[in-house]
């Protein structure tokens, strides 16, 4: 299909390659205590809304529009409009209105600019997030050695070890630690591509020392697990051994902490604490979720507060004031068992896409170009993979304003928007240059 562009200015190529890091900082704004939220969401709908505007109206890319996933969410979404109808929500009313933008530029519209700089792309992220974690270092330093305080997240405790927490420009953490998540598979996949040096083997250092100092198991965990994905991927012979060692650590760990075998040793009983708080915290409150969801199972509690609405469920010495931590079941909850089944349906058709894309690629390293080449859709499914995972300790969904709303709605359309069926294809009405 094709489409005639109106009459505006020609494009300007370079503000192309920019556009993604644009939405991104913009979202950002959302998450960062340097501002107001009220300010960042302004400043993230304003540029996701005028990003929206120049790749359909000036730039020449090439859109992909998966129909299947399309389907699958326009019903979700019809949905929960419906679900206003009903109870005439306010914040229900807020998702509803912004959650068409968002997932327009962030799922089908910037997978097209960021499919025509692959290279520029993951070198951009590399780079923006060295420059995140050298601030955030930088305010521990300030924080430790010249006993400045500059936020209150500075210097707390990382898995049991006080003094060394960074949050950067974050006013929360784990949002950070999402980023220097995507940030550091992305500079894996930059030094995979472009031959390791001093620059980009300390862009990795530094991105995944800030993961693990910004204290957030969820971008641990998906870390960990994508860069795993991308190495099977490559080397697909240590693919079921990974699996296998994976598993047994997985279970001996369990296993270790339900029985206390691992006290008695100085380091591992450190990791049995903080394994066996995380699971006591976050299982407690998936439960409490989950009875909750079979109290209205198929319309849920609507945008209601999560927290009070699992409360009553909640064991007396359980943990109190939190939500769901579970994106999968916070989504159920919230959205009921219908709505909330097209919206899952929808990730992990993303999900099995990259997947089937990343089986099918040549994994040979590529020339040392501008782009990425074959290890595309191997970068694309280990950092998606790293996202599911994430997905499992925290509660975030695609349709919204914040940072990782819109990092998860990005690297879901760039699955979608690889090679395959379903796809719809508008093109400008003049050639596009090549995908590299």
């Amino acid at each position: 299909m094709s489409y005639v562009r109106s009459q505006l200015p020609d494009r300007i190529p370079w503000v192309d390659a920019w556009l993604p890091f644009l939405c991104i900082v913009a979202a950002l704004a959302t998450n960062t205590w340097l501002v107001s939220p009220t300010v960042g969401y302004v400043v993230s709908v304003s540029v996701l809304a005028a990003t929206g505007a120049y790749v359909v109206f000036v730039s020449d890319v090439e859109i992909r529009i998966d129909v299947l996933f399309a389907v699958l969410f326009g019903g979700y979404w019809l949905l929960l409009a419906a679900g206003w109808l009903v109870d005439g929500s306010s914040a229900r009313l807020l998702y509803v209105a912004i959650t068409p933008l968002s997932v327009v530029v962030a799922v089908f519209l910037l997978p097209a600019v960021v499919d025509r700089y692959r290279g520029e792309f993951i070198a951009g992220l590399t780079a923006l997030g060295v420059a995140i974690a050298t601030i955030g270092f930088g305010m521990l330093l300030a924080e430790r050695i010249l006993e400045m305080s500059i936020h209150w997240w500075t210097g707390g405790f990382v898995y049991g070890v006080p003094g060394y927490r960074t949050n950067s420009v974050f006013a929360n953490p784990n949002t950070y630690g999402f980023l220097m998540m995507v940030c550091t598979i992305s500079a894996v996949a930059h030094v995979a591509n472009r031959g390791p040096g001093l620059a980009g083997i300390g862009a990795i250092a530094l991105c995944g020392a800030a993961v693990v100092t910004s204290d957030s198991t969820a971008a641990l965990m998906g870390t960990g697990f994508g860069l795993a994905v991308f190495v099977a991927a490559i080397r697909r012979r240590l693919a079921i051994a990974l699996f296998v060692v994976g598993a047994l650590a997985v279970v001996g760990l369990i296993a270790g902490v339900y029985t206390g075998l691992l006290s008695d040793l100085p380091f591992l009983g450190r990791i049995e604490a903080l394994v066996g708080s995380l699971l006591a915290v976050r299982v407690v409150l998936w439960q409490a979720s989950i009875e909750r969801l079979l109290v209205n199972p198929l319309v849920g509690i609507g945008f209601a507060d999560t927290a009070a609405e699992i409360r009553p469920y909640v064991p007396d010495d359980g943990p109190v004031g939190f939500g769901t931590h579970n994106s999968y079941i916070h989504i159920l909850l919230q959205t009921g068992l219908v709505a909330g089944s097209l919206y899952l349906l929808a990730v992990f058709y993303a999900g099995a896409k990259a997947t089937y894309s990343a089986l099918l690629a040549d994994y040979r390293p590529a020339p040392a170009t501008g782009g990425i080449g074959r290890w595309w859709p191997i970068y694309v499914l280990a950092t998606l993979a790293a996202i599911l995972v994430a997905l499992v300790f925290e509660s975030m969904t695609i349709g919204g304003l914040s940072l990782d709303s819109v990092l998860v709605g990005l690297y879901l359309g760039l699955a979608l928007s690889l090679s395959g069926s379903w796809l719809v294809r508008l093109r400008a009405d003049h050639a596009a240059r090549s995908i590299r």
